[in-house]
């Protein structure tokens, strides 16, 4: 490997001093950057375990054990190296080598001791280190799939809590209930919720729950709308508002103004912006260019479902000419050509009709807050089939 372009930053990220944030392409180079990071690192401990380097999957970090293990055995043979960026690497690989001596670490034939682990088996290491700290005990054995353990909770909740009374016991019956009293279904959902409750485990604590549940909500429909938006094509422009204002005047003379169709499509006076509260008119621009099957219209449909009335009992009361309904079909027609060639922005706007509204009505709100209640006391059940098998999952330990 010759000497990189950005060579120079490379080495201010090997100052052991600072921190540093590297973003940079895949096959660029940053898994020997952080090798040579970890051979800089050694060269200021005195045991080889005090410097942690973290990956995703334990292939990545093996792999980096192994790249490492090379570089160090490959300066002790005295390998030859093929260009100056290798020999820079080699004579940090040589001072590693000489600490190594020094301090008799035994690293070529232990690299094990070398600290490369995901967080997962970092966070294991921790809670057996710190059993009273981390409130887990006995150590327990991360589980890959620890789906019957879920099951098992939940089960036991369920089972424990029907005869109840008080708020828990309510709660699992009101539960049951809209579940139309199938068991295996409501504890199948509190399994998989169980499964995912670092994602709403701090709500249990949150003074207003459904306050901080809508807020996430919102944040999801907008992070959405934001996407919607930076796909749309050029094509769809304000020629969209005048075209959808015909529509709208003749929806509304045809239907009334209490029509699903003429309310489907009135929201869309103006180009909607990326914000909650023009849902409706992203909705609305969805009604007017969208197929039900989410694909633009066809010329062919459009109809006077969708404001283009062409028979003359519907024209007359309208005080529309024909030859008007056709100019304004046409030029929505091409602006529909033009949307075909744009399918991933079609896809992306027609799930703007199956979008939550960013809040929760007072009985979706009830039920809710009761899965609350009941997941609350789940999380105990869970923690007793932990250290009732001595095994748990990787959320547990993290």
């Amino acid at each position: 490997m010759t000497e990189p372009a950005d060579n120079t930053a490379r080495l201010r990220a090997l100052d052991v001093n600072g921190s540093f944030i590297v973003q940079a392409p895949a096959g660029s180079g940053k898994t020997d950057l952080l090798i040579r990071r970890v051979l800089c690192l050694l060269l200021t401990v005195e045991q080889p375990e005090q410097v942690i380097a973290i990956t995703f999957t334990r292939k990545a970090a093996a792999e980096m054990r192994n790249r490492i293990h090379e570089l160090l055995l490959e300066a002790d043979r005295g390998d030859e190296v093929a260009d100056a960026y290798q020999a820079s690497s080699r004579d940090m690989a040589l001072k590693v080598l000489e600490r190594d001596t020094e301090l008799q670490w035994g690293l070529l034939n232990n690299p094990e001791r070398l600290s490369l682990q995901t967080i997962d088996s970092l966070c294991a290491m921790l809670t057996r280190e710190l059993p009273l700290t981390s409130t887990l005990g006995a150590p327990l054995t991360p589980e890959d799939n620890a789906q019957r353990l879920y099951q098992a909770a939940a089960l036991l909740q369920i089972e424990a809590s029907l005869p109840q009374q008080g708020a828990v016991g309510e709660a699992t019956r009101i539960l049951l209930a809209e579940f139309d009293n199938n068991l295996p279904r409501m504890q199948g959902l509190m399994a998989e919720m169980l499964a995912n409750r670092d994602q709403w485990g701090r709500l249990m604590h949150h003074a207003d729950q459904r306050e901080e549940l809508e807020l996430s909500l919102q944040r999801i429909v907008e992070k959405r709308l934001q996407e919607i938006h930076d796909l749309m094509p050029t094509c769809i422009d304000a020629r969209i508002i005048e075209i959808a204002d015909f529509a709208n005047r003749s929806l509304l003379g045809l239907f009334g103004p209490s029509h699903k169709t003429t309310k489907a499509q009135a929201p869309l006076t103006r180009m909607p912006q990326v914000c909650l509260q023009d849902q409706p008119v992203w909705a609305a621009l969805a009604h007017l260019l969208l197929s039900q099957g989410g694909t633009a219209r066809k010329k062919g449909g459009l109809n006077r479902t969708v404001g283009y009335p062409s028979k003359p009992e519907d024209l007359t009361p309208l005080h529309i000419e024909k030859e008007t309904v056709v100019e304004t079909k046409e030029r929505l027609a091409e602006i529909l050509e033009e949307l075909a060639d744009h399918p991933e922005f079609c896809t992306a706007l027609h799930e703007v009709r199956d979008l939550p509204s960013g809040g929760y009505t007072d009985q979706q709100w009830a039920i809710l807050e009761n899965m609350l209640v009941l997941l609350s006391h789940s999380m105990a059940h869970l923690a007793v089939e932990f250290a009732a098998s001595a095994k748990c999952d990787f959320t547990e330990i993290a």
